[in-house]
């Protein structure tokens, strides 16, 4: 009897599978969480011991409480997503277990779709755990009564986008590059640092950076926040002015498409014509 050929769906969850498996084999999973479940833990212990009297009178509402807990949720997915997405490609072209792998009767998309959307699974638990402080301190401080149910939701559908255009960027740079270890090191370098770096000194000199990952991110917080404005000037002294800028959730919506869009697609090219070493 013949063997049944195996579907392009099976080989896409086996690569899920071994993916996932990879990254809890590495640690590397496992150590990102610890380090954001230890974060979040650190500040929700920092607001009960502060007490519910101080909280209330800093938020009056659970909306702008969550929005400030979640203000360095952006941080942690780029971070992650850096991790967990900054070898994806360049582990294939480096290393002698790459030239084995890709000579398999395994189409190259179906392990670029595989390992894309294991690090997007990995990536949103770890957001996800982020969240579960959030959620623990609001429900203790202002009770469920006042949770801001549809807003909250938003909020999360736009941190899952936020790590599917971050893992998009991330895989993008990792497919430059024949060296692990200087792929990660270059897209972490990227994502957190040189996104960054540019949408603060563009918001110097008062230019909404539209253009930047990382601002758009500031939506994921920004659509809790009761006293959202998209522009803020604040005067320094009497001559010099600081705008300071927040993204519309639409805005936001439409710039992490738009990377998503232009990386995703343009790392498939190249995972498909680059040539590995054996």
């Amino acid at each position: 009897m013949a063997r049944k050929a195996v579907s392009d769906f099976e080989q896409l969850l086996t690569a899920i599978r071994y993916q996932l498996a990879f990254y809890l084999r590495t640690y590397r999973f496992l150590g990102l969480l610890i380090l954001v479940l230890a974060i979040s833990g650190v500040v929700l212990g920092i607001d009960l011991y502060s007490g519910s009297a101080f909280i209330v009178a800093q938020d009056s509402t659970a909306s702008g409480f969550l929005s400030g807990y979640l203000g360095n949720i952006g941080f942690a997915i780029i971070l992650t997503a850096a991790f967990l997405g900054g070898d994806a490609i360049s582990i294939d072209f480096g290393t002698g277990s790459g030239y084995l792998l890709l000579v398999q009767p395994v189409r190259r998309r179906i392990l670029l779709f595989g390992r894309y959307i294991a690090a997007f699974l990995a990536t949103v638990a770890v957001g996800l755990a982020y969240y579960l402080f959030a959620v623990v301190g609001t429900l203790t401080f202002y009770g469920a009564s006042g949770f801001p149910g549809p807003a909250f939701a938003a909020s999360i559908g736009l941190a899952a986008l936020f790590a599917a255009a971050a893992l998009a960027v991330a895989f993008l740079f990792s497919s430059f590059f024949r060296t692990p270890a200087v792929g990660m090191i270059v897209t972490v370098l990227a994502l957190y640092l040189g996104f960054s770096v540019v949408t603060g000194v563009v918001q110097i000199a008062g230019i909404e950076p539209w253009f930047s990952l990382t601002y758009a991110g500031q939506a994921i917080s920004g659509v809790l926040d009761p006293n959202f404005a998209h522009e803020t000037v604040t005067h320094l002294g009497r001559r010099f002015t600081l705008t300071s800028f927040s993204p519309y959730p639409w805005e936001a919506i439409a710039i992490l498409v738009g990377y998503w869009i232009v990386a995703f697609p343009l790392t498939w090219a190249i995972y498909e014509r680059k040539e590995t070493r054996g």
